[in-house]
């Protein structure tokens, strides 16, 4: 790894699928830094940063791994596209501009996950509309528009019981 490589990553209580949805739709919209290419097998987004006063351009790369159903981690990482670093001793470092990239993906990422539910309010929000379709098969059995049995069934199957 060269000394200009910089690499970011947190966890964020968000699904594998809406964490890289997220991360997608960020890095679409940022700014002077592209999309190459987006690997949904392995939750892998590459970009690449164009050229400044202060570096040749920057190969950058995000992914998202998950660490349970609620939980994903984002990593990203930032290296020059041509050798400024430990094996090129004497040129100049990258004045900071992997790390503010790093930055501006993880911003950038953070305001579309806000658009996002987090898992917990999507139990909930199942949780409240499994009890109500319950609730209403019990209205159906009440007033004999359904049977015990089609009622039990039907409720088995809402709770994940059969």
């Amino acid at each position: 790894m060269s000394i200009t490589d910089h690499e970011g990553k947190f966890q964020v209580e968000y699904s594998q699928e809406n964490t890289f949805s997220a991360c997608k739709k960020a890095c679409e919209l940022l700014e002077g830094i592209s999309v190459q290419k987006i690997d949904d097998l392995t939750h892998t987004i590459y970009l690449k940063a164009g050229m400044t006063l202060f570096s040749f351009g920057e190969v950058v790369n995000v992914s998202v791994t998950k660490i349970n159903d609620s939980l994903s981690e984002i990593f990203i990482s930032s290296a020059p596209k041509i050798g400024m670093g430990a094996n090129a001793p004497g040129l100049m470092g990258d004045m900071g501009k992997n790390r503010k990239n790093i930055n501006k993906i993880q911003q950038a990422i953070s305001e579309q996950l806000s658009n996002y539910p987090k898992e917990e309010q999507i139990k909930q929000t199942n949780q409240v509309s499994v009890a109500d379709e319950i609730k209403k098969l019990a209205e159906l059995k009440d007033c004999g528009i359904i049977t015990e049995t089609e009622f039990s069934e039907k409720k088995k199957q809402l709770l994940n019981l059969h």
